[in-house]
């Protein structure tokens, strides 16, 4: 079935949509390669299985460092704070 340009324009004024599928193009962070050879297509693969592994590495060593300064972080709080002096009672080099 075809429209003519005025029942397009008319039925877009109207509200009412055609069946008309418009595709939008997707957009990405990183390229994403297109291979010529199933050899190459394995080879990213195993790199990006390697990046993985390695920005895993990098998460659990920063989650062990914030591990490790919450738990110095805690052991300076829990030090016995000093008391702080008393106004009403004078220093005895002060009497």
């Amino acid at each position: 079935m075809s429209l003519t340009v005025k029942e397009l324009l008319l039925n877009h004024s109207r509200g009412i949509n055609s069946n008309v599928h418009n595709y939008e193009p997707q957009y990405f962070d990183t390229e994403i390669p297109i291979f010529d050879d199933i050899v190459q297509e394995k080879q990213y693969k195993e790199d990006l299985a390697n990046q993985i592994k390695e920005v895993d590495e990098r998460i659990k060593k920063r989650k062990e460092k914030a591990k490790q300064k919450a738990i110095e972080d805690k052991k300076k709080s829990d030090a016995p704070v000093p008391p702080l002096p008393n106004p009403e009672h004078p220093k005895p080099n002060e009497a």
